[in-house]
């Protein structure tokens, strides 16, 4: 997964609440901070900021390797959710109709779906 994607949903969330990135950033106290604009074909923009190793004084740029955790999930969230608004698929239908592979849960029954 690109993880400037994944940035660049962080980005139009941030947006959303009213704060920049580099906003974000002090508020939460990171060190430092990437982000970007894409588009299907390129890289409009990449900001950077602070510091990627604080012990050292390295600067946060663009090769700087970030681990992107919980921000998947939205990620994944939002791609969902504008694939079933194209007709990709329904939130309603159970996962495995979709998958190349059976998914299962002891949470789910068999009579149940894993949606």
């Amino acid at each position: 997964m690109n993880h400037r994607l994944i940035l660049t949903c962080l980005i139009v969330l941030l947006c959303f609440v009213g704060l920049s990135p580099k906003g974000y950033a002090q508020l939460k106290g990171f060190t430092g901070y990437a982000s970007g604009v894409v588009t299907a074909t390129e890289v409009k923009q990449i900001e950077t900021g602070g510091l990627a190793d604080v012990k050292s004084n390295t600067a946060y740029t663009e090769q700087t390797i970030q681990n992107v955790g919980s921000v998947s999930k939205t990620f994944i969230g939002i791609a969902l959710l504008k694939a079933q608004e194209q007709g990709l698929l329904s939130l309603d239908q159970d996962i495995n109709q979709y998958l190349d592979f059976t998914l299962n849960t002891p949470l789910v029954s068999s009579e149940q779906k894993n949606t």
